[in-house]
C-alpha cells in the first residue's frame, strides 16, 4: 500500500488534521510548523523544501510563484506537489481525493519528483524530462 507522507505548507495550514482523518490509511500529513516550530509564515522556500526532503515528506503547497520545477527539479528533494491557482480548501481536498483514487502505481511515483496537481489531472515530472500524465475521471 502506498501512503503519502505530506508536509503541509503555511498556505494550507490546518489541512493536515483534515487529511489524516479523511484518509488515515492513505495519507500521513503534518504541518510544517509541527516539524519545525521555529518556522514562520515567511520562512524561505529552500528551507521548506529541504526540511521535507530531510524528514522524508512530500511538500504540499499552493504557492503560485516561487515553487517551480525549474527551481526544484526532480530528484533534488523529497517530492513536491504543487496546486496552482491558490485553490480553496474544498478544491484542495477534491484534487487530493482524485489523486489518491488514481491508484498506487501513480502515487508511488510522486516521491522525489515534482507533481503539478489540478482538478483535471496530475502531471508528475521525473528525471530526464520524463512526464507521467494522470487524467482524472
Amino acid at each position: 500500500m502506498t501512503r503519502l507522507k505530506l508536509m503541509i505548507d503555511q498556505n494550507l495550514a490546518g489541512l493536515d488534521e483534515t487529511l489524516n482523518s479523511l484518509y488515515p490509511r492513505k495519507i500521513q500529513a503534518v504541518s510544517v510548523f509541527d516539524l519545525r516550530p521555529d518556522f514562520h509564515d515567511y520562512t524561505e522556500d529552500p528551507d521548506l523544501v529541504q526540511l521535507g526532503g530531510r524528514e522524508h515528506y512530500i511538500f504540499l503547497t499552493s504557492d503560485n510563484n516561487s515553487i517551480t520545477k525549474r527551481k526544484y527539479p526532480p530528484c533534488t528533494h523529497g517530492g513536491i506537489i504543487k496546486m496552482p491557482g491558490m485553490p480553496s480548501t474544498d478544491e484542495v481536498l477534491l484534487r487530493l481525493r482524485k489523486l489518491i483514487h488514481s491508484g498506487p502505481r501513480h502515487l508511488s511515483q510522486i516521491r522525489g519528483h515534482f507533481t503539478r496537481l489540478t482538478s483535471e489531472s496530475a502531471t508528475i515530472y521525473k528525471e530526464h524530462d520524463q512526464q507521467v500524465k494522470v487524467a482524472f475521471k
